[in-house]
């Protein structure tokens, strides 16, 4: 039943131009080649980003703080362009460094380094809830966008 009424809250809830919140779904998976860890940050909903426009008139943006580190004893790829948002209807949207320039989330990471950047989605201004996903194809993860 408190699945039933959260998932009906999300469904409906406005984000607007608020900050979004993520709450960390039990999916995470790490294939034995590595120990990837990914914390979300600070997520904003906005109608535009600096030296950015939205790739159609009325999308949005969502702008989002990603860390990584290797925890593992081996280097470890990461790559931004493994991050995607989904919406309820299903529709997939992909990852772009914040900038519209370079990220720092490319690239093999080295046992115990760490990186931080941020990067953005374009939207449909219809978007509400979401999912964002990390996947690698080692690596999963998944956090709701309310």
């Amino acid at each position: 039943m408190l699945v039933l009424i959260g998932a009906f809250w999300l469904a409906r809830r406005d984000s607007g131009d608020d900050v979004a919140r993520f709450f960390t779904l039990a999916t995470p998976s790490v294939c034995s080649a590595g120990e990837l860890s990914i914390d979300i940050g600070d997520a904003r909903f906005a109608a535009f980003l600096p030296a950015r426009q939205p790739e159609r008139r009325g999308d949005k943006f969502l702008s989002v703080d990603v860390s990584m580190r290797n925890a593992g004893a081996a280097p470890q790829p990461v790559d931004f362009a493994h991050f995607t948002v989904s919406d309820r209807p299903g529709r997939t949207f992909a990852a772009t460094p914040a900038d519209g320039q370079q990220t720092k989330l490319a690239g093999p990471l080295a046992p115990g380094e760490a990186v931080s950047d941020r990067i953005a989605f374009s939207l449909p201004a219809s978007v509400g809830a979401a999912k964002l996903t990390y996947d690698d194809g080692c690596t999963r993860q998944e956090w709701l966008v309310p």
